[in-house]
Formats: C-alpha cells, structure tokens, sequence
C-alpha cells in the first residue's frame, strides 16, 4: 500500500484526515511528522487504503482519503 508522494506535508503542524467523498473529518494528526514513515504509520493505523487528494493552506494540510470499508464484530 503506497500512499503517493506525500512530501509536502512532511512538517507541516496540523494533518487533518476528511473522507475523499463527504469530506468528514476522520483524525487529526497533531504533532508535525517529520520523519519518513511517521506519516505512513498514522495513515495505516486510521485504515487508510489510499490518498485521493491533498490540499493544503499555509500550516493546513488536509488529505482527502478513501478507507478501508468498516469491518464490525464477526
């Protein structure tokens, strides 16, 4: 699962994670990731599958995601 080019939120204070289709907020990842694989760590533990998109405002980056379908108990 590879995530794309996502060097221009590395650093970046405020990561927020919305629904690539509603754009609900789903997390937010406060401390900067600055660190490869940081960002990638947080992305796999929120279900990510894929980045759709990324826009980002001064200090904001929000990334616009499609997850993994909610998997309930069995």
């Amino acid at each position: 699962m590879s995530f794309g080019d996502l060097s221009e939120v590395y650093g970046k204070p405020h990561v927020y994670l919305l629904d690539h289709k509603t754009t609900r907020h789903i997390r937010y990842l406060s401390p900067p990731l600055t660190k490869k694989g940081q960002l990638e760590r947080q992305l796999r533990r929120a279900r990510v599958k894929r980045v759709v998109r990324v826009e980002i405002f001064g200090d904001f980056a929000f990334l616009l995601v499609k997850r993994y379908p909610f998997r309930g108990r069995r």
